[in-house]
């Protein structure tokens, strides 16, 4: 599916793939009573509103490192 300039793709129950319109991939982990976006691509569109149409649960972003396709 395209949401807001990404596509998501969900790799299983509880985890999605997210690729921006620059082809940079970051991945939302769900649970039970929280979530975790590891990395948020390039910053090119509105990740946290895609984010938000996948899950309503509060998210935390953990950065792997700080290029700018990690954490634009």
């Amino acid at each position: 599916m395209n949401l807001n300039h990404f596509t998501v793709q969900q790799l299983s129950a509880h985890i999605y793939r997210i690729v921006d319109a620059l082809d940079v991939a970051c991945y939302l982990v769900v649970g039970n009573n929280q979530a975790c976006l590891l990395d948020t691509c390039t910053g090119a569109g509105d990740l946290r509103s895609c984010v938000a149409s996948i899950t309503k649960l509060p998210v935390t972003v953990v950065l792997s490192h700080a290029h700018m396709d990690h954490c634009g």
